[in-house]
């Protein structure tokens, strides 16, 4: 399902990786400056489709733009759409489950950062959340189901 033009669509990557005996999520904190939306919060690393570009192109590049990352296997889950509170458009957040990755996440633009978070670590960090993460992770059949590696099961997904 395409979202309407008038509608901002975003990619949402959920990397993972185990560390111990813990399934982790790779979260990006957003810059602070005052042109950017949720400034100073915690959110899955993505980005903005640009025209013509698809919405895993979007991801792919989003994320090695944002985390130095490359993706090499990834699975859409589904999507959400909602207004944010502070923003004018509309929202389409269209979710994914990265399969697989090469490289190491690091900051790679100035005034954030990247951390790998445990679920408990995300629980605790919840008022410090983008409104698309705590949506995705209170969404009925997700939550724990986020922290599976190697794709999410049947019942975590939705269609769209």
């Amino acid at each position: 399902m395409t979202a309407p033009a008038s509608v901002l669509q975003v990619a949402v990557g959920l990397l993972h990786r185990v560390e111990g005996n813990v399934e982790c999520l790779l979260l990006r904190k957003r810059a602070t400056h005052p042109r950017v939306e949720f400034p100073g919060m915690w959110a899955f690393p993505g980005g903005k489709v640009d025209p013509g570009e698809s919405c895993g192109a979007a991801l792919v590049r989003e994320v090695r733009e944002e985390c130095g990352v490359e993706i090499v296997a990834f699975d859409r889950i589904g999507s959400l759409l909602f207004t944010p509170p502070d923003t004018r458009a509309a929202c389409e957040l269209i979710y994914y489950d990265v399969l697989a990755f090469r490289g190491e996440a690091v900051a790679v633009e100035a005034d954030t950062a990247v951390r790998w978070m445990a679920e408990h670590q995300l629980v605790s960090h919840r008022s410090k959340l983008t409104i698309g993460t705590t949506r995705l992770y209170d969404r009925r059949g997700c939550g724990t189901d986020l922290f599976r590696s190697g794709g999410l099961p049947a019942a975590a997904r939705w269609r769209t």
